[in-house]
């Protein structure tokens, strides 16, 4: 509002008044003879008023102003600034003051490190925000809102209380299973405390709590022991939130424990048994393989005392992540573990599979022989018998080969029985299996050979009569025989000492009969000497040339003699018995002349 002409000494003078309840009273004394200028608050009922300001200077009237006809038609907004806030580090703050509409809002700095107008996103909207460019400290704002005429006003202060500044944050660990770890971080201010917090995998971090396994030697620091356990996984990480004396805070990074660790060895089976020449390997896995910078397998052979595990027999891989038995012996039986160096954050370090121990135990082989009969057997034989080692568990006989058949394949004794076929071998095989469930193999060669002599039946009954007499002198002595033919003649060709072939019979051996040898000798009851030969009596031959013989009668009791001719039979595998085959030659004597 203007007022003119005040007492003629001063014109268009602004003048903002006070509040006010008449037309006519004493507002606002200046200083000297300057500018008048003041607020107006609204008045206290809506209507129409006449303004004049009298001016005093030294206790007396200097100056009165022109009376000033003003309206006041409309109520105005009072102003609300919000709510006073305390915010930790220079961070914009976010005003909350009433809103201005319809008439005019204005924000400015009553007082404070800084009391730019700038500060303000906005200097009329009531949700502006307020960024401290003079720093920390409290700062004292007004919102202002006016109609025109009236001027209400709030004040709210905001302080900006510093917050700790992490000056070294934590960093990432890379360390062995079992070792001792520290997170440390290094951080200003006043009053500060610390707060540590865990997440481990596929977890959301939360503060930790009192644990065995958890200690905090000084400020800022974190020591972790038995890394890799259950609550220190591989994959944890950790984080600090440090709170100064204005409980302002701050969250450092956060950092990732990192183990080096033998997650499995498989098999996982803590206790392997295996049969002499099995193949079997142990594999170790680790949480980084790229980490490794070396494996060696050790084996235990005394209390506290494992020695290093070297290739050469039946063991490879010895110092790599597979230990491997090829044709395993009793030897290798014993107790295993394997310790693997890592590269780590610091020195390299390592970690040893005791928790993960393996015993390997090699059972010997059952020694496998086949007890009977190294000589060949005859065919067509039955209950030749074989033996197997006494006391095992299975039994399991085979034969390989046409010409023979078994029984008792499940126990410890076989039987053979064999086929007609000469010179013919076959394989028998035997698989036995111990107590520990240990097989071994092993197998003997037979021989099937012809071992019987045929049979046949002899000619007979064989009876001859002495030769006829070819004269007689009677003679005042006696009666003289001339000659004397006291025999028989048998002559060559005659067949009726010959074996007939119709009656040989042999396992083996086929006819005709020149597949047989045939032997034969006669033996003379008076004592003559005996007469041999080889085929039939019919073919009987001296020196090669073919050749009667005599059947001796008695001339002189004139008694019946009785010979004995033998026969041997030979087949064609060379098979003769040994006892020959009988039969009698009897001789009858001529009358006696008396």
């Amino acid at each position: 509002m203007e007022l003119s002409n005040v007492g003629g000494l001063f014109a268009a003078l602004p003048i903002v008044l006070g509040t006010f309840s008449t037309p006519d009273e004493h507002w606002y004394e200046p200083a000297d003879h300057g500018i008048l200028t003041g607020t107006i608050s609204c008045p206290i009922a809506n209507g129409n008023y006449n303004i004049r300001v009298r001016v005093f200077k030294g206790g007396s009237v200097k100056a009165i102003s022109n009376i000033q006809p003003i309206v006041i038609g409309s109520t105005s907004v009072i102003a609300n600034a919000g709510s006073s806030q305390t915010i930790c580090g220079i961070i914009p703050a976010t005003l909350s003051a009433n809103n201005a509409s319809p008439n005019t809002g204005s924000w400015g700095v009553l007082s404070g490190p800084n009391t730019s107008s700038s500060q303000f996103s906005s200097l009329t909207n009531p949700s502006a925000q307020f960024t401290p460019i003079g720093g920390n400290g409290t700062y004292n704002l007004n919102w202002s809102i006016s109609n025109g005429l009236c001027i209400s006003n709030s004040s709210i202060s905001i302080t900006f209380n510093p917050v700790p500044i992490i000056t070294t944050q934590p960093k990432d660990i890379l360390d062995c299973e079992g070792h001792i770890v520290s997170f440390n971080v290094v951080a200003s201010g006043t009053g500060l405390t610390y707060l540590w917090q865990r997440k481990k995998p596929l977890g959301s971090f939360s503060d930790i709590p009192v644990e065995l396994n958890v200690s905090y030697p000084t400020p800022g620091a974190i020591r972790i022991q038995n890394v890799g356990n259950s609550d220190a996984p591989d994959g944890t990480q950790y984080r600090v939130i440090i709170t100064n004396s204005n409980n302002c805070s701050i969250t450092s990074n956060a950092v990732t424990l990192n183990v080096n660790e033998i997650t499995s060895i498989n098999p996982t089976t803590t206790d392997v048994t295996l049969c002499q020449g099995a193949n079997y390997s142990y594999i170790v896995t680790t949480s980084y393989p790229s980490n490794v910078v070396s494996y060696q397998w050790k084996r235990w052979s005394n209390p506290g005392q494992w020695d290093p595990v070297v290739n050469g027999g039946a063991i490879s891989g010895a110092t790599t992540n597979q230990l491997i038995f090829t044709g395993a012996t009793p030897t290798e039986s014993g107790q295993y573990k394997v310790t693997v160096v890592f590269h780590s954050t610091g020195a390299d370090c390592n970690v040893t599979s005791d928790s993960r121990n393996r015993v390997l135990t090699v059972n010997p082989l059952p020694t496998c022989s086949i007890n009977g009969s190294d000589d060949p057997l005859a065919t067509s034989s039955t209950g030749n018998i074989y033996l197997a080692p006494a006391g095992m568990s299975a039994y399991a006989w085979s034969i390989a080969g046409n010409y023979a058949s078994i029984s008792g394949v499940t126990s410890s004794t076989a039987t053979i029985t064999t086929g007609i076929t000469n010179n013919a071998p076959f394989t028998l095989n035997l698989t036995i299996t111990d107590a520990n469930g240990c097989s071994s193999t092993c197998s003997k060669t037979v021989t099937v050979n012809d071992k019987q002599p045929p049979t046949f039946a002899p000619p007979g009954p064989l009876s001859f009569c002495v030769e006829n007499i070819f004269s007689a002198e009677y003679l005042t002595t006696g009666i003289k025989i001339n000659p004397d033919p006291d025999y028989y003649l048998f002559k060559h060709g005659d067949t009726s000492l010959d074996l007939n072939p119709a009656t040989f019979n042999d396992n083996c051996c086929a006819l005709p009969n020149d597949q047989f040898t045939i032997r034969w000798e006669i033996v003379f009851s008076s004592g003559e000497t005996t007469i041999t030969g080889v085929g039939q009596p019919s073919a009987y031959v001296i020196s090669g040339i073919p050749a009667d013989f005599k059947l001796w009668g008695d001339g002189i009791t004139f008694a019946t003699r009785i010979h004995r001719i033998r026969y041997w039979l030979k087949d064609c595998n060379g098979n003769e018995a040994v006892v020959p085959v009988e039969q009698t030659i009897t001789i009858k004597p001529r009358p006696k002349f008396i």
